[in-house]
C-alpha cells in the first residue's frame, strides 16, 4: 500500500488544505493509507478530528499552549497493519529468548503498542488543561484574533517594500522587507520586545531553492494577543521601513 502524508495547514500563512476530504477520498479508492500532519491546524481547526476521514492525525500540543507532547489519533484498522519496532516497559506482558508478548490483546488496548516506557503524565495532564482551556475560548477572542490579524495583513499589504506571501489575512504572516536582512529585522523587532521567527521555517527547498527567496520573517499571533501588541508592531514596523 501507498501511505500520503500530507499536511492540512502552512505554517507559513496558515493557508488551508481545502480539499483535505476529497484528497482523502481519492487515496482510499486507490486503496493507499493517508496520515494528516494536523500540527499548524489543530489550536484553531480541530473539527479535522471529527470531519475527515484520515487514517491518522498527528498534532503538536506544544502548538496548542501546551506542553511539549505528541498526539496520534491513529484508526484502530491502520492499527492492525503497523509492526512494531520499538519495545519497551509499559507495554510489554512477557518476553521470551526469541519473542515477546504485546499488551495490546483486543482493540480497545491497541494504543499501547506506541507507549514504550515511562509516560509523560506531566505532559499528559498539562495537555488536558490546555485543550479545556482552548475550548472554553469566547467567541469574542476568537473575533479578536480575527480582527488582530486583518489589521497586521492590512499594514503589511501595503508597504511597497515588504514582499508578503500571504494572500488573506491570517494569524501566520510570513514577510520580507526589500534591501533589508530578514535576521536583522527580527533583532530589531526583538529589541522591542516584538517576537517574530526570522528563516525558512523548515521550509528551505520551496522557499529558497524553487522561490529564491531571500530569509523571511513571520509572526505568530494567538490568544495571548493584544491590540496594543499590533499597534506597536505596525509603528515599529513602520519605523524600520522608514
Amino acid at each position: 500500500k501507498s501511505i500520503v502524508v500530507m499536511n492540512c495547514a502552512s505554517n507559513l500563512d496558515g493557508r488551508l488544505l481545502l480539499n483535505l476530504k476529497d484528497l482523502i477520498h481519492c487515496v482510499h479508492r486507490q486503496g493507499g493509507i493517508v496520515i494528516v500532519d494536523a500540527a499548524q491546524a489543530m489550536a484553531h481547526h480541530s473539527q479535522i478530528l471529527h470531519k475527515t476521514e484520515a487514517d491518522a492525525i498527528c498534532f503538536s500540543v506544544h502548538k496548542m499552549y501546551g506542553p511539549s507532547l505528541g498526539v496520534m489519533v491513529v484508526n484502530r484498522d491502520l492499527i492492525s497493519q503497523i509492526k512494531t519496532t520499538f519495545i519497551g516497559g509499559g507495554m510489554v506482558d512477557d518476553v521470551d529468548l526469541d519473542s515477546y508478548q504485546l499488551s495490546a490483546k483486543s482493540p480497545q488496548h491497541a494504543y499501547t503498542q506506541f507507549e514504550a516506557g515511562l509516560q509523560a503524565w506531566g505532559e499528559i495532564v498539562s495537555a488536558d488543561a490546555a485543550l479545556t482551556w482552548l475550548e472554553k475560548r469566547p467567541r469574542e477572542a476568537k473575533e479578536n484574533l480575527k480582527n488582530y490579524s486583518s489589521a497586521l495583513f492590512d499594514f503589511l499589504y501595503s508597504q511597497d517594500r515588504v514582499e508578503l506571501l500571504n494572500q488573506e489575512a491570517s494569524p501566520t504572516m510570513t514577510f520580507h522587507i526589500k534591501g533589508l536582512d530578514s535576521h536583522l529585522v527580527g533583532e530589531a523587532l526583538s529589541a522591542e520586545n516584538i517576537m517574530a521567527r526570522t528563516g525558512y521555517f523548515c521550509v528551505h527547498y520551496y522557499l529558497d531553492h524553487l522561490k529564491h527567496y531571500p530569509p523571511m520573517v513571520r509572526f505568530s499571533l494567538g490568544y495571548h494577543t493584544r491590540q496594543s501588541d499590533i499597534d506597536k508592531t505596525i509603528e515599529v514596523l513602520a519605523k524600520i521601513l522608514r
